[in-house]
């Protein structure tokens, strides 16, 4: 069972404590280590920019391209079912299709937006100059 699915079941029917506490912990642990990798691209890109190293700018772009095809998997669950009522099966297959690239270009460019948007701000605050405690 993957861990959304595990959140609604326990959402809607918490029969077993036990059972939600193990979900809450995993979707814990799932996002520690999402907010790692994204630390962890956002180190490489800092890198790559500092030492202007192609290999590392290469190692860095694979990253971000592993971290963005893990975020764009979740896509796949926003399969709506359009116009069930819809007796014409070739409008229907129509419909859905222009409805799946259009989630797919919207999750594409909001993964894409936010990524980069964090891993960039990330890689900002590393340059910025060190500042005084105190004042």
């Amino acid at each position: 069972m993957n861990v959304w699915a595990s959140v609604r079941k326990h959402l809607l029917d918490p029969r077993d404590e036990q059972d939600a506490s193990d979900e809450l912990r995993v979707i814990s642990r799932w996002w520690l280590e999402f907010a790692r990798n994204v630390v962890t691209v956002a180190g490489l890109q800092l890198l790559a920019e500092a030492t202007d190293n192609w290999l590392l700018r290469a190692v860095a772009f694979a990253a971000y391209s592993a971290l963005f095809v893990y975020c764009f998997s979740y896509v796949r669950w926003v399969i709506p079912n359009v116009f069930p009522s819809l007796q014409n099966e070739n409008l229907r297959a129509m419909i859905l299709i222009a409805v799946l690239i259009c989630i797919l270009i919207v999750g594409y460019l909001l993964i894409d937006w936010g990524l980069g948007s964090v891993i960039d701000e990330i890689v900002r605050l590393q340059r910025a100059p060190a500042r005084a405690p105190g004042g």
